[in-house]
């Protein structure tokens, strides 16, 4: 055992990926934490702003039917990991990690149940994917059945795992024409495609991976050769299934964004195992097609980041990410020029004025800001204001601002 279990790590890159933020300080009272790694990822987020919070850009809809999982108990389903009296859906974890592992990039779409949920999404949200999922949804409101009827007509494309809607929201049977689709074939309905797996039993997928048992391996294998002929993907990648790729879309900076969460592991060790020149290709969105771009990734040990090469196939972009660390996130934006910093080597003092900053400053001397306002006007990387060892910052009743971009020290 170490004194600097990596779990930790792995977690809290899950909160930073689902837009929470890490604490600043961490690792007092005795706890085994590391306090100075910990800070890695507290770095990461402060002098990357623009690649965290962003919008969901999956391209497939994992839908989460509440009806179904507040009455899967109802439904005489047992689980791998009860909940008190209530079973764990058991259902939606397992199809969840066979796209996850399959490095799908999907967002989570809750369908509510009326009465405790009073969510469901509208046709628009909807329309926004190239498929929705529907993980053994038992439990259907009518509505919701409406809905994705109407998002088949509209071209739609429906992966479902077992039975659909065979009752209600009150867990009352049903009879719908709509369920009769869900016979473990691929039908085309009004301009969507049903594509029906039955073969397939994510319960039993979840049960083989949380063991580490090998018969998870063909599930996974049947389950993405059949999403794959049906809906292309947008990543290919040298991955091994347990490192997960999210994706999202930074619409003011007009940037794509990917975090990869590195949950392969090492128990021995309690380390997560980092991988090396993985290959990762992706297609660009419409917002970015046509556009020379630039590519850089970052991780918790790398936060400035470094702009990788790449090649290109038409709309489709290839590149080697050097380090898979625990949490590493690669930025796909227009291409972009960096100023080369200021380096202040010999004693400076800026008094009485105004002055603006368009780039980083590496300070190795002393450096004095007096009764001034300083605005800085970055780009789309951060100005860095770095004291080198052998340099002084001093501010005295003087103001900084930022007008564009943002600036960190």
């Amino acid at each position: 055992m170490t004194n600097d279990p990596e779990e930790q790590y792995l977690a809290l890159s899950e909160i930073i990926v689902c837009g929470g933020f890490p604490r600043v300080e961490w690792g007092y009272g005795g706890q085994a934490v590391n306090a100075t790694h910990w800070k890695q990822f507290t770095r990461l987020v402060q002098e990357n702003p623009q690649l965290f919070g962003q919008s969901q850009f999956g391209e497939i809809a994992l839908i989460y039917p509440a009806a179904t999982a507040l009455n899967w108990y109802r439904l005489n389903f047992t689980s791998l990991l009860p909940y008190g009296a209530y079973a764990g859906y058991d259902g939606y974890e397992g199809t969840y990690y066979l796209l996850a592992d399959s490095h799908r990039v999907f967002d989570i779409i809750v369908f509510g149940d009326n009465m405790w949920v009073n969510i469901t999404q509208p046709l628009s949200e909807l329309l926004k994917y190239r498929a929705v999922v529907l993980p053994m949804a038992l439990c259907l409101t009518d509505g919701q059945v409406e809905l994705l009827e109407q998002y088949l007509q509209s071209g739609g494309i429906i992966i479902a795992l077992g039975d659909v809607g065979l009752y209600n929201e009150h867990v009352e049977p049903v009879d719908r024409e709509f369920s009769n689709y869900f016979d473990g074939q691929v039908h085309q309905v009004g301009n969507g495609l049903i594509i029906s797996i039955k073969d397939i039993s994510p319960i039993e997928y979840l049960g083989y991976r949380t063991r580490y048992d090998s018969r998870a391996v063909p599930i996974l294998e049947h389950f993405t050769q059949r999403v794959d002929a049906y809906v292309p993907r947008a990543v290919n990648t040298g991955l091994v299934p347990r490192a997960h790729i999210y994706r999202f879309f930074n619409y003011d900076e007009n940037a794509m964004i990917f975090h990869i969460i590195n949950f392969v592991y090492d128990f021995e060790q309690d380390k997560v195992a980092r991988a090396y020149n993985v290959s990762f290709s992706f297609t660009l969105p419409p917002q970015l097609q046509g556009e020379e771009v630039s590519v850089w990734v970052y991780s918790e040990d790398m936060p400035e980041g470094m702009e990788v090469p790449y090649s290109r196939d038409g709309e489709t972009i290839s590149i080697i990410i050097p380090k898979v660390s625990i949490l590493t996130s690669i930025e796909v934006r227009p291409r972009f020029g960096i100023p080369e910093p200021l380096v202040i080597n010999e004693s400076t003092k800026l008094q009485d004025g105004t002055y603006t900053f368009n780039r980083s400053l590496i300070i190795n001397s002393s450096f004095s800001i007096v009764n001034s306002q300083v605005e800085m006007r970055g780009g789309v990387k951060p100005i860095k204001i770095e004291v080198l060892p052998g340099g002084s910052l001093t501010i005295i009743n003087s103001t900084i601002y930022k007008t564009a971009g943002n600036y960190y020290t």
